[in-house]
């Protein structure tokens, strides 16, 4: 999926190089409530965007 997202945009100043960060939680397996997931969701982000951006994270695979 990312590498759908690696474009580079142009502007008339400079390149703009767009990275994409992914948090995944799927459920009923990481979350009983849409609260949950959500949380779970985000807190997968911050580990992709903390540990290299430009990458997917996966709640379940993260957790511990």
């Amino acid at each position: 999926m990312n590498a759908s997202f690696d474009i580079g945009l142009i502007s008339p100043i400079r390149p703009i190089q767009v990275t994409l960060s992914i948090g995944i939680a799927t459920t009923p397996s990481d979350a009983k409530t849409k609260e949950e997931l959500i949380e779970k969701a985000d807190q997968a982000l911050y580990y992709s965007k903390h540990n290299g951006r430009n990458r997917s994270a996966l709640w379940s695979e993260i957790k511990n």
